[in-house]
């Protein structure tokens, strides 16, 4: 079975939510890729068709996302702003930065990880 990537995206933006913050709305996803996609793989086909300085709340209950969330964001530069956890699901507020103000790489081994 092969799916389009691009479509599987506006699917999952059809699902999506608006959240008051304190930066005005914004938009909260519930991640759910089919079986053998990656949510980081759902994640960075979000992130690349965002704007800078967007934000975007991602939920899901796979519990190894918070370390795929932190490794995500500093392996591209974007910007982790909160890591949070409510029973079995996790929530993950993300501001995309642009390609001229991406935070820089830092050593994965000295990332402070959020634990499970």
């Amino acid at each position: 079975m092969q799916f389009d990537l691009s479509k599987l995206v506006r699917y999952l933006i059809r699902k999506a939510r608006l959240v008051r913050s304190d930066s005005g709305p914004v938009i909260e996803l519930d991640l759910r890729a089919p079986v053998m996609v990656p949510n980081v793989c759902m994640v960075r086909a979000l992130v690349d068709k965002m704007l800078p300085g967007q934000q975007i709340i991602f939920r899901t209950s796979d519990p190894e996302m918070p370390w795929e969330m932190e490794h995500f964001c500093n392996r591209l530069g974007h910007e982790l702003l909160e890591v949070g956890r409510e029973g079995p699901t996790y929530f993950f507020t993300l501001r995309v930065r642009g390609d001229e103000d991406r935070l820089p790489l830092q050593d994965p081994f000295q990332l402070d990880l959020s634990p499970p």
